[in-house]
């Protein structure tokens, strides 16, 4: 499971979707902002709703099956991110 660092998220969210579709103009921090992505308003849902639902089924039905790789770190090193 490749998990990125929420701040990295928000910031590609807010460039993906540009000006919002739904006539919401934004504010000082445009369309994806803070207060938004925090509250899982958007087409994705919550983030943290994700992480945390994907680590319950990590820890419990997959018990030492799954690795849970940082994007951060694969731009890094991505050989071994891999060999890992």
């Amino acid at each position: 499971y490749v998990l990125r660092n929420p701040k990295d998220c928000l910031n590609s969210l807010h460039y993906f979707r540009g000006e919002a579709k739904d006539g919401w103009l934004g504010n000082e921090h445009g369309p994806g902002s803070l207060a938004r992505y925090l509250g899982g308003v958007n087409a994705y849902g919550s983030f943290f709703d994700h992480v945390s639902s994907t680590n319950d089924v990590i820890e419990t039905k997959l018990q030492g099956r799954a690795l849970v790789v940082y994007y951060e770190d694969l731009k890094e090193d991505l050989a071994g991110g891999i060999k890992r």
